[in-house]
């Protein structure tokens, strides 16, 4: 494990679960579907869920902010998630979830290395937020694209990326996703029936969240000016 590149947290989450003493230093935390889990004050663990969906918020006053949704082999930790100055972090489990509890000491002694969780953040969550910040301060980009890169983005992080469909669950309702994209759930509605009339998206078992993933992938190459 020395040598080993920067791992994915589902690498990270893998290689916990191969381990022969796996369930003595890891332990099951579940919640139940609209639990709340309060903002973990201490640095001493982490957690993975193993199955499930989890939203985290930012509240403060009368407002609510919703950075990130997280699913299967994803990281909770207070060192990637703080709280914004004013504000109050909670964990929503938006259908029943179980998730893993890692003492931080564990893990590092695992994984042999001190600073693996910072290599997680900048690797992965960090350059992910980045792109969609970019792209929605950027006044010349409208709405509509900007729902399709955040479509994309969670669609690419959390579906088969060789899919020719890619199909999000049903609880990130669309009030939650305009949330997550920084406009009003009216504005989401208008943008939405506008994707599908184009064929972006489409209705399956009411779902409004099935995307086609090849035209859904240009389109975000073209914002983003990356090549996929």
């Amino acid at each position: 494990m020395e040598t080993m590149g920067i791992m994915t947290e589902n690498e990270v989450f893998t290689y916990f679960q191969k381990q022969d003493n796996f369930s003595k230093f890891c332990h099951v935390v579940e919640l139940q579907k609209e639990d709340k889990f309060p903002e973990l004050s201490s640095t001493e663990y982490i957690y993975f869920i193993e199955h499930g969906l989890v939203c985290y918020q930012y509240e403060g006053g009368s407002k609510t902010i919703i950075p990130a949704f997280l699913w299967d082999g994803d990281m909770i930790s207070p060192f990637r998630q703080k709280a914004l100055s004013g504000f109050s972090l909670y964990f929503y489990a938006l259908k029943d979830t179980k998730m893993w509890r890692i003492q931080k000491k564990e893990a590092e002694r695992y994984l042999r290395r001190s600073n693996w969780l910072n290599r997680l953040y900048h690797n992965e969550y960090s350059q992910e937020r980045e792109v969609i910040q970019n792209l929605y301060h950027r006044g010349f980009y409208s709405a509509e694209k900007l729902v399709i890169a955040c479509l994309y983005q969670l669609a690419s992080r959390y579906c088969d990326e060789d899919a020719s469909e890619w199909v999000l669950p049903n609880e990130i309702t669309q009030a939650l996703f305009a949330n997550y994209v920084g406009i009003s759930r009216e504005h989401l509605s208008g943008i939405i029936t506008e994707l599908l009339e184009g064929g972006q998206i489409h209705t399956e078992q009411k779902a409004w969240k099935v995307l086609d993933a090849n035209k859904t992938r240009n389109i975000y190459a073209s914002l983003a000016e990356i090549n996929l």
